[in-house]
């Protein structure tokens, strides 16, 4: 009945599905496009969160509407409710739904002018108190098997510590501090970074959430990609010297003496060609590190 009432209201065609995997059927199935989600938060199996991150993985521009009998602070304070999806509290009369349906597919956003930009994909992982992974989307490893690493399984990294995957001192340090000011003090923090691959730039940011009993939800958000000609020095497979050089983990520059600069103006220059590429060492560079101090100090 209410799917048949938005219909005729909206004037849109309704998908019906009674579980998050129908859903995703339903869609992968359907000649048409699909445009917008409407599910309920909490259900058996896979949240709505977690739907709405799988079906975004082939759809990245769904909108998306949660509805729930909680309440729209407790989803927020379990990191089940993104910023940028509208809710509904349940029960809702029929009149909200259709016009907040027509307001998403008509493009009409209630977020301000500055707002940030919608991201193309969310991949999330979550931490216990001892920065142990306990949580990690489909999303999440699908972007691990995208970037080289078929081997990031769920059976492979829960139950890790997440400094088994961050590599190089002062890049562990950042995160140890961002770690327990996001635990102390109850914020959320937000850092950019890049996520790059051969054939294309990621500009991303992670943000980091608390939850309860010390757990930290982190979401890495990749907000553009920028297209370019392969860097065969960003292959894991390609043969490497013996030579080790640094580079950013959060903007990806890479020193050369004392300065940093992007990757591909020191293959332009002739570097890396031969006898082959060197190795790659993580390190922070200075305008990183000071970009992350202000986000500590609460100057973003």
């Amino acid at each position: 009945m209410l799917a048949e009432a938005v219909e005729d209201l909206t004037g849109h065609e309704v998908l019906l599905a009674e579980s998050g995997a129908a859903a995703i059927e339903a869609c992968a199935s359907h000649p048409g496009g699909v445009e917008l989600l409407v599910t309920d938060v909490m259900m058996p199996e896979m949240n709505g969160l977690e739907l709405l991150e799988r079906l975004r993985q082939t759809r990245p521009g769904l909108e998306a509407i949660f509805v729930s009998g909680l309440t729209e602070q407790n989803l927020k304070r379990e990191g089940l409710l993104p910023e940028n999806v509208p809710f509904l509290h349940k029960p809702f009369d029929l009149d909200a739904l259709t016009a907040l349906v027509s307001e998403r597919l008509a493009g009409r956003s209630p977020a301000p002018a500055e707002a940030s930009p919608k991201p193309l994909a969310t991949y999330r992982y979550q931490l216990d108190a001892d920065d142990r992974i306990v949580f990690v989307s489909d999303a999440w490893l699908a972007f691990a098997v995208q970037n080289d690493a078929p081997g990031l399984t769920r059976e492979a990294v829960l139950g890790r510590p997440i400094w088994d995957f961050i590599t190089g001192p002062s890049t562990r340090q950042i995160y140890e501090h961002l770690h327990e000011e996001t635990r102390a003090r109850q914020r959320v923090l937000t850092v950019p970074f890049r996520c790059d691959s051969p054939d294309r730039r990621r500009f991303m940011e992670l943000e980091l959430r608390s939850l309860p009993d010390g757990f930290i939800q982190a979401d890495s958000r990749l907000l553009r990609e920028e297209q370019r000609s392969p860097v065969d020095a960003l292959r894991v497979s390609v043969e490497r010297t013996d030579e080790f050089v640094d580079t950013c983990s959060l903007c990806r520059r890479v020193r050369e003496d004392h300065d940093w600069a992007e990757i591909e103006d020191l293959v332009l220059r002739g570097l890396f060609h031969e006898p082959g590429p060197p190795q790659f060492t993580h390190t922070t560079c200075p305008d990183c590190e000071e970009r992350v101090r202000d986000t500590l100090a609460g100057r973003e």
